[in-house]
């Protein structure tokens, strides 16, 4: 944990940070709590075959498909957006610091390059030969 401290003429203020997502809390408490969950393992590597577990849809030949891409980009660790969590992951997300990948994939009907970020439960990595 990190501890900042900003002098301002007017006041002193202070800011606690997680070591491991690098949130910002006001509180020492909700800090090291932060600190204190685990993180996940990292899945994927840059360079990694995936393929959402979803349907995507091609709005020039209005055909759905499962995006198949590249790893470009690991981000976090991280807190997860709780809300996304809940709504589409089953909460399987809660309690940790998570990883999230940024994918890029060519439509496979109109050949447009696309791309977007998931956790690591909304991808399933390919083999490779």
């Amino acid at each position: 944990m990190r501890t900042i401290t900003r002098k301002i003429p007017a006041r002193t203020s202070i800011i606690y940070q997680c070591g491991k997502c690098k949130s910002r809390y006001k509180s020492k408490e909700k800090a090291l709590k932060c600190e204190a969950r685990p993180a996940e393992p990292k899945l994927f590597r840059l360079g990694d075959l995936v393929k959402w577990r979803e349907q995507y849809h091609c709005d020039r030949y209005n055909k759905n498909y499962f995006p198949k891409g590249r790893v470009v980009r690991v981000l976090g660790p991280m807190l997860p957006d709780e809300e996304y969590n809940i709504k589409w992951l089953q909460n399987r997300l809660s309690g940790k610091h998570v990883f999230q990948y940024e994918v890029k994939w060519p439509c496979p009907y109109c050949g447009k390059p696309s791309g977007s970020l998931f956790y690591s439960p909304e991808l399933k990595k390919l083999k490779t030969r």
